[in-house]
């Protein structure tokens, strides 16, 4: 039964795998379904603590849960307008909330910084652009403004994340979010702030990487070295932040060279650039120093720089490894106990493919053909296994006819006795030159039958003595 059961396994698994490398991916339909299933779970978030900086506390997975979420619900094109403004609405007011602006402080600064302004204002440009109403606009605009004169006037190139928490990711977000407004709905000075601002990055640029740090203080002075969870989100908005596209391809380029790492074949991210470290509440829990979170994030890096083949590569892994569950209620992964991230995958899939920029390389092709090889193995070996016994007990056994019972078994009073049969039946013939003459009542009735019975006759020649039973 085991090696049944591992057969089946095997080809069950092997049957998957084929499937999800070789089969059809549609990625808006994927999209749809996880909606379907997301957009309930968006509850109302709670209060943040305030931790230490650079933790990342309940308010930060909710304002990304929640952004996401929406974001994806915008490019769902399976439903018309009617149907997502509200959910858009519902979800702007969800991030405006005060559990969500007061949990964005430390130590008593709760006023809400660049992490949850630029996400809020990504969703509200696309809330004003699905809507086309005019009160919509306006309020991008205003949301707007302030930040715009922020950006111009921010010396050191970053702005706070929150409280003095200081992640270039953040602003880089942020400044994404105000060339969407401006291009949505017109936010004067847009265009100017950022060619200001641009500048100021560049001193801030790792020398080994050529990336920008994962932290630094109020002065732009690295606090952190670059990370792929970070460096991915930033990947995903330079091309929206620079059309003309030098500094996206360059650091795209950069990005690659950095953190993919390859294993097993499979197309995957690491956190760090040495391929090594451990997790934290940011990156989640590392496998060889692999972030599942910064993986997943590079499939919407891939899509904004026109590298569909690598995003593809990777959907189609957290396909065959999230353990997708598709019912009535929607599509969920790992058996929807980590919402933050279905909401991620969602949203990186909906990410719309651009042109491909330069400096976008093809990159080998996933093993799927040697990943189904590799399932289907173990059920080869169980396949031999079961012919190879089956081979010995038809060696071991003996002819065909005896295979029903065992050697021991009694023969019926009705059954012939074959020449090696056992003598074990009170009417047993003992008509055999070998037959064993060795019961009480045994017949004696051959020429040479030992005759030592109380009344045996004495006028024959003795015969051979029968061996004494004691």
């Amino acid at each position: 039964m085991l090696l049944l059961a591992l057969l089946a396994a095997s080809i069950g698994a092997a049957g998957r795998i084929a499937y999800v490398g070789f089969g059809p991916h549609p990625v808006a339909g994927l999209v749809s379904e996880q909606l379907r299933w997301l957009e309930p779970q968006v509850a109302p978030p709670t209060a943040a603590s305030p931790g230490a900086p650079g933790d990342v506390g309940p308010g930060e997975r909710a304002v990304l849960q929640v952004a996401f979420t929406a974001l994806a619900t915008a490019a769902d094109r399976s439903r018309p307008e009617q149907v997502r403004v509200p959910l858009l609405r519902a979800a702007l007011a969800r991030l405006d909330s005060p559990e969500i602006m007061g949990g964005q402080g430390t130590a008593g600064e709760a006023a809400p910084g660049a992490f949850v302004q630029g996400w809020s204002l990504l969703v509200d440009t696309e809330l004003a652009r699905l809507s086309g109403q005019e009160s919509d606009r306006s309020a991008v605009r205003s949301r707007a403004t302030p930040w715009v004169r922020a950006l111009a006037t921010v010396s050191s190139g970053i702005l706070p994340s929150y409280g003095r928490v200081y992640r270039p990711v953040d602003t880089i977000v942020l400044a994404a979010a105000l060339r969407r407004a401006d291009d949505a709905v017109g936010v004067p000075g847009t265009a100017a702030a950022i060619g200001a601002w641009l500048p100021r990055l560049e001193p801030l640029r790792e020398p080994t990487t050529n990336l920008l740090p994962h932290r630094t203080d109020a002065t732009g002075r690295p606090q952190e070295s670059t990370r792929a969870s970070s460096q991915a989100m930033i990947q995903t908005f330079w091309p929206t932040i620079d059309s003309a596209a030098a500094t996206s391809s360059r650091d795209w380029v950069a990005f690659e060279n950095t953190f993919l790492c390859p294993r097993l074949g499979l197309a995957v991210v690491c956190e760090f650039p040495d391929g090594g470290g451990g997790g934290d509440r940011l990156s989640g829990p590392l496998l060889a120093g692999v972030s599942p979170t910064a993986t997943v994030l590079t499939v919407a890096a891939a899509r904004a720089h026109g590298n569909n083949e690598l995003a593809e590569q990777i959907s189609r892994e957290a396909e065959l490894f999230g353990a997708p569950i598709g019912d009535d209620t929607g599509r969920r992964y790992l058996g929807g106990t980590a919402p933050a991230g279905d909401a991620l995958l969602a949203w990186a899939r909906s990410v719309p493919l651009e042109r491909e920029r330069p400096g976008v390389d093809a990159r080998d092709r996933v093993a799927w053909a040697a990943w189904t090889l590799g399932a289907l193995l173990p059920g080869v070996l169980a396949l031999g296994l079961l012919a190879w016994r089956q081979l010995a007990r038809r060696r071991f056994s003996g002819p065909l006819e005896h295979d029903a019972s065992p050697p021991d078994a009694p023969y019926p009073p009705d059954a012939p006795y074959p020449p090696d049969a056992p003598y074990d039946r009170p009417d047993a013939p003992y008509d055999r030159p070998d037959a064993p003459y060795d019961r009480p009542d045994a017949p004696y009735d051959r020429p040479d039958a030992p005759y030592d019975g109380p009344d045996a006759p004495y006028d024959v020649p003795p015969g051979p003595q029968r061996p004494s039973a004691n």
